[in-house]
């Protein structure tokens, strides 16, 4: 009898994004501006400063958050 790894029940939160994977997976779900001017950096810019931020973080502090 041989012994297999589990699979994992979820899936990981991807690290970086492209612009057309944003759009597609992750743009419907967010409420966008409706006033005042358009920003200079695309949405998936941002997104993709907010999780390498948050994995350096999670990287100084550990595992723990």
């Amino acid at each position: 009898m041989s012994i297999t790894a589990a699979q994992p029940v979820t899936t990981p939160i991807p690290v970086q994004l492209s612009a057309p994977e944003f759009t597609a997976f992750l743009l419907p779900h967010l409420s966008l501006p409706k006033r005042g001017p358009k920003g200079k950096l695309g949405y998936y810019r941002v997104f993709n400063l907010i999780v390498v931020r948050r994995e350096s973080i999670i990287d100084i502090i550990g595992d723990s958050v």
